[in-house]
C-alpha cells in the first residue's frame, strides 16, 4: 500500500504504485517553495512556503493542474502553451521556466519554476519535483534592469576568452616542460568552462523567453568534478595563507550529472567561504555518498550568518556584509548559481551557521550517484 505523501488525504489512484517515496524528503528540506506532482498533473505534496505562494492548498483529486495557483502565464503575460511541470514529465528532462503566477485574491508575481522528472526503480517517469524562486511583483522593472546588466556583462566577458583559449592551444604545441603543460591544461580547461558559463549567462538575460536550465547530464567520476572545482581555488587560498582540508570518501565514485555545472556550484561555495574567512584560516570540504545522493559539505571560519540572511543569501544579487577590512567582492551571484545548479539536478542547498555559531555551514545534496553495476 502506498504511503500518503502529505497530511491531507491523497487518493491512492493518483499515485503510481512505483512512486519513489524517498523523494518526499526534498520537499520537506527545500529552503524554497516546493511541491511534487504525479505524472498526470495531480499535486501530491507541498511545503508551507509553497502554500504561502498559492494562498490555498491544491486538490489532490484534480489531475491535470500541475500547480496550485489560480493562473500561470509566460513571462510576457500570455497563457502558457505548456506547463513547465508537464513539460519536464513529457520530455523526461529538467525544465526551468520564467512565469507570471496569479494566486487567489493576490497580486501576480514573477517567478522561476524549476521542474525535474522523478523516476521509479525501473527508470519510468512517475512525476516531477518542483521548486519556485520568486523574483518580485509582476509589474516590477527590476527584471528588465537585471536582464540588461547581464547582457552587457556577458558580452564584455566573452571578448577576451577566445584569445586566451587560442594562446593555450599554441603553448601546448610549443612546450615540452611537463610543469608548463600542466598549467596550460588548467588554463585551457577553465577558460572553456568560463566560455560556456558566459554563453549561459547571456541566454539567461533574455528574461522574456522561457528557458530551460542548460544542463547536460553524462556519466563521469567524482574526481573530474572536484578537479574542475578546485583548480581555480589554489591561487586564491595561497594569496591569503588559507588551507583547504579535504575529506573525500571515494574520489572515483561514478556520477550522472552535468560535471561542469556541479563543479561550478562547489567552486562558488568554496570561493564564498574563502572570502568570508580570515587570513590563515582553514576551510573544510567533506564529500561522501548517501544512497543515490552525493553530499558536499563546506565549513568555514568566518563571522557566520544570521537566520534572516540565511533565508535570502542564495537569492541573486544578495550579499552579506564583507569581513572587517575587506571591500565587497562580486555581484552576489555565486550562491544563487549554486542553488540553481542544485535545483536543476533535483537536489537542495542548505545554508546556516556553523558549529556553535562559528562560520557558515553549506550543504549540497544531489541525487546524482550512478549505479555501480
Amino acid at each position: 500500500m502506498t504511503k500518503n505523501l502529505h497530511n491531507n488525504r491523497v487518493p491512492s489512484s493518483s499515485i503510481s504504485p512505483s512512486w519513489p517515496e524517498d523523494h518526499g524528503w526534498a520537499v520537506d528540506q527545500m529552503p524554497l517553495p516546493a511541491f511534487l506532482c504525479d505524472r498526470h498533473g495531480a499535486v501530491l505534496k507541498w511545503n508551507a512556503l509553497m502554500v504561502d505562494l498559492w494562498r490555498s492548498t491544491p486538490n489532490p483529486d484534480e489531475p491535470g493542474r500541475w500547480h496550485g495557483w489560480e493562473q500561470l502565464l509566460d513571462a510576457d503575460g500570455n497563457l502558457l502553451s505548456e506547463n513547465p511541470v508537464a513539460r519536464a514529465v513529457k520530455r523526461a528532462a529538467p525544465v526551468s521556466m520564467d512565469v507570471i503566477a496569479q494566486a487567489r485574491g493576490e497580486g501576480a508575481i514573477r517567478a522561476t519554476v524549476f521542474s525535474r522528472p522523478v523516476r521509479d526503480g525501473s527508470g519510468e517517469v512517475v512525476g516531477a519535483l518542483c521548486a519556485v524562486s520568486v523574483s518580485g511583483p509582476a509589474d516590477s522593472s527590476h527584471a528588465k534592469e537585471r536582464a540588461a546588466f547581464l547582457s552587457i556583462l556577458s558580452h564584455e566577458l566573452r571578448n577576451p576568452l577566445s584569445p586566451i583559449i587560442s594562446a593555450a592551444a599554441v603553448l601546448r604545441k610549443t612546450t615540452s616542460d611537463p610543469a608548463v603543460a600542466k598549467m596550460v591544461d588548467i588554463v585551457d580547461r577553465q577558460a572553456k568552462q568560463l566560455a560556456r558559463f558566459v554563453t549561459d549567462l547571456l541566454d539567461a538575460s533574455r528574461l522574456h523567453r522561457a528557458e530551460e536550465v542548460p544542463c547536460e547530464l553524462c556519466e563521469t567520476q567524482l574526481s573530474a568534478v572536484l578537479d574542475a572545482a578546485l583548480d581555480p581555488l589554489g591561487p586564491i587560498l595561497k594569496s591569503r595563507g588559507q588551507t583547504l582540508s579535504e575529506n573525500v570518501v571515494d574520489r572515483f565514485a561514478k556520477l550522472r550529472c552535468d560535471p561542469s555545472r556541479v563543479a561550478q556550484a562547489l567552486s562558488n561555495i568554496l570561493r564564498n567561504a574563502s572570502f568570508h574567512s580570515p587570513d590563515g584560516a582553514e576551510i573544510t570540504l567533506k564529500v561522501y555518498s548517501d544512497g543515490d545522493k552525493l553530499m558536499l559539505v563546506v565549513d568555514d571560519h568566518g563571522a557566520g550568518i544570521n537566520a534572516e540572511l540565511a533565508k535570502r543569501a542564495a537569492e541573486p544579487f544578495v550579499q552579506g556584509a564583507p569581513p572587517v577590512g575587506r571591500a565587497p567582492s562580486g555581484a552576489g551571484l555565486g550562491l544563487a548559481i549554486a542553488r540553481s545548479v542544485c535545483l536543476a539536478h533535483g537536489g537542495v542547498m542548505t545554508l546556516n551557521d556553523g558549529t556553535n555559531g562559528c562560520g557558515a555551514h553549506v550543504e549540497l545534496v544531489l541525487p546524482i550517484m550512478a549505479s555501480s553495476t
